[in-house]
């Protein structure tokens, strides 16, 4: 599956709903969707529907359906992903196409990595004849290998 869109199209095309005046739309979505999609791919970390309800409450999304909805047509679209262990969200990129997204989660801190790994390195784990992947998703919940984790929050990169 191809992406037709990059961070320079999507700034262009995101910049003017933001800003409040008719949208230009090259990514063909909805305003909601573009509303949660610009939210999501300002953050780092995976993202929970009830705080993309808090952040866009100023635009009008008031409903947390309305970000469900705008969520789930945006995983479908390839356009955003689930990471399953924190009910949480993320955006995808048109260069995340040809790569793996692996998450590593801190079981304490809860702090989130995102780790590429080449898409032909896992269809050569499965094997041509098994069957052709379409998508695949890893997660991986652990400690940080640092000391300074602490259930705050707070982690440090680890080396």
């Amino acid at each position: 599956m191809a992406y037709e869109y990059g961070v320079a199209a999507l700034d262009r095309g995101l910049e003017k709903v933001v800003e409040g005046a008719p949208p230009r739309n090259p990514l063909k979505l909805s305003r909601n969707e573009e509303l949660v999609f610009r939210e999501l791919s300002l953050k780092d970390t995976p993202v929970k529907a009830y705080q993309l309800l808090d952040s866009l409450m100023g635009y009008g999304l008031r409903s947390p359906m309305t970000i469900y909805r705008a969520l789930d047509s945006l995983i479908k679209k390839g356009f955003a992903k689930k990471v399953i262990s924190q009910n949480a969200f993320i955006a995808l990129k048109s260069e995340d196409v040809a790569k793996v997204s692996a998450f590593m989660t801190c079981s304490t801190c809860k702090q989130t990595r995102k780790v590429e790994i080449s898409k032909a390195l896992v269809e050569g784990m499965f094997g041509e004849e098994s069957i052709s992947l379409q998508e695949v998703f890893i997660e991986a919940n652990g400690k940080c290998l640092s000391d300074d984790c602490s259930a705050q929050g707070v982690c440090a990169e680890p080396t």
